[in-house]
C-alpha cells in the first residue's frame, strides 16, 4: 500500500469492506470502514483511529477522497457523521475531497455497475 500511495499520492475511503474491494477490483485504492463512525472510537469521540492516522501519514499531500452511501442525504444522523470525519480528515493536515454519488443506488458498488471510475 504504501507504494502504491507515493506513486499515486490518493486513496479513496468508502462504507463497507465489499464496496473498497469492488473499488480495489477497478484500479482504486480503497479504503472499507464498517459504517460511517467506524473512523474513530465511540470512547474518543470523532478522534481519527490510530490505523487510519498511520495511513494517512505516509505520503504527504495524499489525496484522500471519501465517498460514502447515498442515504446520507435522507439520513441527517449520516450526514452529521460524514461532516465529523471529513473534519477529522482536516484535523491530520488533509484536505479530503467528497465524492456524491447521483443514485439511485445506494453505494459506489451499485454505481459501478452502469458507470467507470472515471465517470
Amino acid at each position: 500500500m504504501a507504494e502504491y500511495l507515493k506513486e499515486h499520492k490518493q486513496i479513496t475511503i468508502v462504507e463497507g469492506e465489499r464496496r473498497a474491494l469492488k473499488l480495489s477490483l477497478a484500479g482504486v485504492l480503497a479504503v472499507g470502514l464498517q459504517g460511517v463512525w467506524s473512523f474513530s472510537q465511540k470512547s474518543r469521540g470523532a478522534i481519527m483511529l490510530p490505523q487510519l492516522q498511520q495511513i494517512l501519514h505516509l505520503v504527504k499531500n495524499l489525496r484522500v477522497e471519501v465517498c460514502f452511501d447515498a442515504d446520507y442525504k435522507d439520513k441527517p444522523k449520516v450526514a452529521s457523521a460524514i461532516f465529523h470525519f471529513m473534519t477529522a480528515l482536516t484535523d491530520e493536515g488533509v484536505q479530503p475531497v467528497y465524492v456524491a454519488l447521483p443514485g439511485p443506488g445506494k453505494g459506489v458498488d451499485d454505481y459501478l455497475l452502469e458507470h467507470s471510475v472515471d465517470d
